[in-house]
């Protein structure tokens, strides 16, 4: 296809509020499209099949704009725009823009001659379809991911008493495995593919004063804590929400600001080891009236330093 070159064009990427409601929106519509429109039309016209093509291009560039909270009003800028993604190279830039001249053609001076560009090129013009799709459902999921991340987060860490039955959106507080089990159960539903995991840590790593921690005399300060990873593009994400934004002024690291990519912090900032929860046999030996005394005192603890 040569070297991409787009003419220039006098219209501008405006910056708006990002508008991840109309993105779903025009995703819904590009795949109705594709379902409905597209499927339909005969092998025989092929220009109409690029037609098609391009107007659910169009409408997932559209959709990844307002996930990103820009607009623009030309299609130049609109493939433009797909220069701040890495995703995409010099020559899909450049099938765009064949695609988008050839629909040109057709609609304004009923030229069919675009039949012949997406025979030529109807497995590349699929494939780039296919990851403009992927590109908004992944950008599109990720404020999911986030926001579910922030609400379990939001919910104060109390050590409690752990019944999984009982665990639901609607809870007040709880430690790790409330919390791990809320978070686990949300993103499930909303169909990420996730696990759950256990994590070695210290307590000696967090900042708690040396009266809590010398009451696991029997114990140790050596635990095990669940938590839980997301499948992100195909990589295991590592998820924490144990501990509440307020805890941040006591030194407890709590990730404030999470991209929704990346691993959050973890429980503590100490050396950790991490399992696949099926797979970890607990060799841990919890003293339970020790373990039970040092919850009571952590959370009045909690409570004095909110």
């Amino acid at each position: 296809m040569g070297g991409f070159y787009m003419e220039k064009y006098d219209s501008e990427i405006f910056k708006i509020s990002k508008d991840e409601e109309r993105a779903k929106d025009l995703l819904d519509m590009a795949k109705e499209r594709m379902e409905f429109a597209i499927k339909y039309i005969p092998k025989d016209m092929p220009y109409r099949l690029l037609e098609e093509y391009y107007e659910v291009a169009v409408q997932l560039m559209t959709s990844i704009m307002y996930t990103d909270g820009y607009k623009t009003l030309n299609h130049i800028n609109l493939i433009e725009y797909l220069k701040s993604y890495n995703e995409f190279s010099t020559n899909e830039l450049g099938l765009l823009d064949n695609m988008r001249k050839s629909r040109h053609g057709t609609i304004y001076y009923g030229r069919k001659d675009g039949g012949n560009f997406f025979l030529n090129h109807e497995n590349e013009i699929k494939i780039l379809v296919n990851k403009l799709n992927d590109l908004v459902e992944s950008k599109l999921k990720s404020k999911i991911l986030i926001e579910l991340f922030k609400k379990v987060q939001r919910v104060p860490y109390q050590a409690s008493k752990f019944v999984k039955e009982e665990i639901n959106e609607n809870i007040k507080c709880g430690d790790c495995r409330h919390k791990s089990e809320l978070l686990f159960q949300l993103l499930n539903k909303n169909k990420f593919e996730v696990k759950r995991i256990k994590v070695i840590f210290d307590w000696k790593d967090l900042p708690l004063p040396e009266e809590l921690l010398s009451i696991l005399k029997k114990t140790g300060t050596v635990w095990s804590h669940d938590s839980i990873a997301v499948k992100i593009n195909k990589e295991w994400i590592k998820l924490d929400c144990t501990w509440n934004l307020e805890l941040k002024s006591k030194r407890f690291p709590v990730t404030e600001y999470w991209d929704g990519k990346s691993d959050t912090l973890q429980v503590t900032k100490g050396k950790l080891q991490f399992y696949d929860a099926d797979k970890y046999e607990e060799k841990i030996k919890i003293d339970k009236e020790e373990a039970h005394k040092f919850a009571d005192e952590f959370n009045k603890w909690l409570t004095i330093q909110y």
